[in-house]
């Protein structure tokens, strides 16, 4: 025999036999599955920490270490975790009410008992720490440096200023037979206290003006609720709004939870009022009336009766002037929270239930900018026939920037000037995302604003493909920041998070992604914006973080957290045969690994790839294979074809076993046998059902090509949206040997009618691209009804829909199944009393076996399961 074909033949063997000693993925492998969570990393980078989720099984632990690797601890689950200012130790509370310090520097534990809480605060550039005592509400206050310290007892809760300089303590006891709250004002430095208020009622949300000397707080008492207020100038706190004034002069009334919040310059109070409810025609409370007169949904209220109509309030703490400053028929797009405050936005309409899909999408909306000083409202757009969209205010708050879908343009609107100009068209760019573009409200979903430099220099704009620099003056052009358009290189920028948009330790660098739409590759940069962006700078790497199948995708602290004071990161990064795990990086080229989860080692796992092929109309499409690790090419193997919308761009994620949305479990099927097919679905802006119906049969003919397809065992799945691709294919095709609909759509009219929800923004003009109403075109929604061609079923069929679903009501698919059953198609139901949307951890062993014998009766030929026998 040829000694090269001895080689081959022995470097098979071993490679069957390596992976013949791997394990199959098991219906309850999930369980035991372990992922890393909730990071952190020090202010000078050099420390971090993260959680081991169900490691051990069950439970969780932490792990604190060294970001170059030399030194780390395990320990069991901790909560609240945080650095001290300087780096040098790491707080953080254990579950037995004990409070743990790591010295990071010499490695020593110190553990303090019988605290509840603690918190890390900052007061003239000196790092302080409180402890709450559980026994005795004794609070602690720790100065980090000099280790001075002092106590306060009998305290229920406290709240500290934003500059540390003050501390409020709320104190409960009895007077006679009636409970007495106390509030003191205590000056840090000075440890001089004063009680500020004393009496019977309930105190609730306390809170500070920035500078700390202005305090406002809310008292629950026998004639209603009431708004506090102190300063210098008072002795005791004095009662500033009571709900009797309120419905004197505004028939409002203080909600029972407020929100408060002093502005900034700490002028003015910001707080929430309720509209007195009217009494209602109805003699009986169980008994609600509805016309056509109504202002509002009455039927579509809570079963309570009418959901209660908050309004934004604002009080002037010098002159006790108030002002409301939206009304029944607002909506706030800016919060007072959001900074700066002395303008909100506001949109108006004429209907006074937000409820009222119907009215609300379709009616024409007005914009103004409302001066929380005065009152007036400054009309941006009167009358608009589409919301505006990404509107943001600019941090000192001279300019506003939003995105017109009408004139598919971001607008600038000066405030001192009152003049509103284009800063940014679609003659620049296309500024939609991607993947909506085959909406038929496409202009809806603008990419957005990623965030202002600094003193309203420049406003930085994402758009579809591109990252923009904007004059918000407009006299300036805008500069495209990533070069020329570059839809031939299918290359996406994007500034992922706001969180890091400008870092002031490397000259005004901003923090760009970049994602390339043919090979799903991902890359990271800072970029300097006195710099030409070069492309090649870009390290890509098959990798996968985020929500990247929605290419636009935020990375919130899960995925990545920056050190405060130098350039060093931690990053979650993923690759379908590599489970997430956390790395740190200086330059966002270069990881180090931090975390080694690598579970997946010891099953057979899978590998992915990315296929393109055609439909029947030369569209081009994409799909992601995926194939066991002992994939062999001279089986047959039967498929499950998985779609949604668009599911290539998560090549590089990890499809891991303790993740399920109702959605087919991937590592389970290719670990025992299957052959995975994810498919995109592409289509006009009018046809979503014909769409899926094309790009799934587009999909099953590219399959047949290969010969380790058994072509005769192809099966189909798919959730929500998914759920109804499916129920209109098997409604439309007989190819398929089996098929898996879970949470789907049956009826389209029923569907449209439920309004509460988004359904008739989403049958128009979103994922069913109806376009009309159900009125407008009656025979389209019962043409593209699968419930309506329930008698051209062939398709053996499972449906999955549980009884607490707020997406899509049970009754889509119970309704579908009852007139399947009648017409006595091979059709299976279930339903998990508590299960929602998706199906619970709880139920998910129950499901993935129901589900695997599902399929591996009709595409393994196994023998019919008892619960499949008993009902067939």
């Amino acid at each position: 025999m040829n000694k090269f074909l001895k080689i081959y033949l022995i470097l098979h063997l071993l490679w069957i036999a390596c992976y013949s000693q791997k394990k199959s993925i098991a219906v309850d492998t999930y369980k035991s599955w372990a992922k890393v969570s909730r990071p952190g990393i020090s202010n000078d980078g050099l420390y971090a920490y993260y959680r081991l989720d169900n490691l051990p099984i069950g439970s969780s632990s932490n792990v604190v270490l060294s970001t170059d690797k030399k030194w780390s601890v395990q320990f069991g689950y901790f909560n609240e975790p945080q650095f001290s200012k300087d780096s040098r130790k790491l707080y953080c509370m254990l579950p037995n009410d004990t409070l743990m310090m790591v010295d990071l520097k010499t490695h020593t534990v110190h553990k303090t008992s019988d605290i509840r809480s603690f918190k890390l605060f900052i007061k003239d550039n000196k790092e302080w720490i409180v402890a709450c005592f559980k026994s005795a509400n004794l609070v602690n206050f720790q100065n980090l440096s000099s280790n001075e310290s002092f106590k306060f007892s009998n305290v229920q809760s406290y709240l500290i200023s934003e500059n540390g300089k003050y501390i409020l303590l709320k104190s409960h006891g009895s007077q006679g037979n009636d409970s007495l709250t106390t509030i003191t004002l205590v000056e840090l430095s000075s440890k001089n206290e004063k009680v500020i208020y004393k009496g019977n009622a309930k105190v609730g949300q306390m809170v500070f003006d920035k500078a700390g000397n202005r305090v406002a707080f809310t008292a629950n008492e026998v004639n209603g609720n009431t708004i506090y207020f102190y300063d210098s100038s008072l002795q005791i706190a004095k009662a500033f709004i009571s709900e009797n004034l309120l419905i004197s002069n505004f028939k409002t009334k203080l909600p029972g939870e407020n929100s408060l919040k002093f502005s900034i310059d700490g002028r003015k109070l910001f707080f929430m009022t309720e509209e007195v409810m009217e009494n209602t025609p109805e003699s009986d409370p169980n008994l609600i009336i509805s016309s056509y007169r109504d202002s509002y949904l009455r039927n579509f209220q809570s079963a309570a009766g009418r959901v209660p109509i908050h309004h934004q309030s604002v009080i002037n703490v010098t002159s006790g002037t108030i002002i409301e400053l939206t009304n029944k028929y607002d909506e706030l797009i800016t919060q007072p929270t959001q900074a700066p405050d002395d303008y909100l936005v506001i949109e108006s309409t004429t209907t006074e239930s937000r409820a009222d899909c119907f009215i609300t999408y379709l009616q024409k909306k007005s914009y103004f900018i409302c001066s929380t000083e005065t009152g007036e409202r400054i009309p941006i757009k009167i009358d608009s026939k589409a919301a505006l969209q990404g509107i943001n205010i600019s941090p000192t708050g001279k300019y506003l920037i939003y995105y017109d879908q009408e004139k598919r343009s971001y607008f600038c609107y000066s405030i001192d000037s009152r003049k509103s100009y284009p800063v940014l068209s679609n003659k620049h760019e296309n500024l939609v995302k991607i993947d909506k573009s085959e909406y038929p409200n496409s202009s809806f979903y603008c990419v957005g604003v990623a965030g202002w430099l600094p003193n309203d220099k420049s406003v930085l704009i994402n758009g579809t493909y591109n990252i923009w620099q904007i004059d918000p003056e407009g006299k300036r052009l805008p500069i495209n920041l990533t070069g020329k358009i570059c839809q031939r290189d299918s290359i996406v920028y994007y500034v992922p998070t706001d969180r890091y948009l400008i870092d002031i330790h490397n000259t005004g660098s901003i923090l760009i992604s970049a994602f390339n739409l043919k090979n799903k590759d991902y890359a990271l940069i800072n970029f300097k914006l006195n710099q030409h962006f070069d492309k090649q700078s870009l390290t890509f790497k098959s990798i996968y973080t985020g929500e990247l199948t929605k290419i636009y995708t935020n990375l919130s602290n899960s995925y990545l957290v920056k050190a405060k004071d130098t350039q060093a990161f931690l990053i979650r990064l993923e690759t379908a045969t590599n489970e997430p795990n956390y790395f740190f990086t200086r330059d966002l080229k270069d990881f180090s690994q931090l975390t080694a989860l690598n579970q997946s080692r010891n099953y057979n796992w899978l590998r992915t790839e990315l296929h393109n092929y055609e439909d029947s109309l030369g569209t081009k499409l994409e799909g992601i294979m995926y194939k066991p690790e002992n994939f062999d090419s001279q089986k047959k193997y039967p498929v499950v074809l998985n779609y949604y919308e668009v599911k290539s761009n998560e090549l590089n994620q990890f499809p891991s076993p303790d993740f399920l949305h109702g959605d087919i479990p991937i590592a389970w099927l290719v670990s025992n046998g299957y052959i995975v097919f994810k498919v995109n679905i592409a289509g006009s802006a009018r046809d979503a059902g014909e769409a899926a119906l094309r790009s799934i049969n587009a999909a099953a003919d590219y399959l047949n090509t290969f010969n380790w397809v058994n072509k005769t065992k192809i099966g189909i799945s798919g959730h929500s949206f998914g759920g109804y691709e499916t129920n209109f294919i098997v409604t439309h095709s007989k190819r398929f040997s089996v098929a898996v609909s879970a949470a789907g759509i049956s009826n389209l009219i029923d569907f449209y009618g439920e309004m509460g929800d988004r359904a008739p923004l989403f049958v128009q003009y979103d994922q069913l691209k109806m376009i009309h109403s159900v009125v407008e075109n009656p025979i389209k929604y019962i043409e593209k009804s699968p419930i309506v061609l329930a008698n051209k079923v062939a398709t053996p069929l499972l449906l999955v829909h549980n009884y607490r679903d707020d997406s899509v009501d049970i009754k889509q698919s119970l309704l579908f199944f009852g007139q399947l059953r009648h017409l006595k198609k091979k059709v299976w139901m279930l339903n998990y009393r508590n299960g929602d949307h998706g199906v619970l951890s709880s139920y998910r062993t129950d499901y993935y076996t129901k589900l695997s014998q599902f399929l591996d009766h009709y595409l393994m030929g196994k023998p019919m399961p008892d619960w499949m026998r008993e009902h067939n």
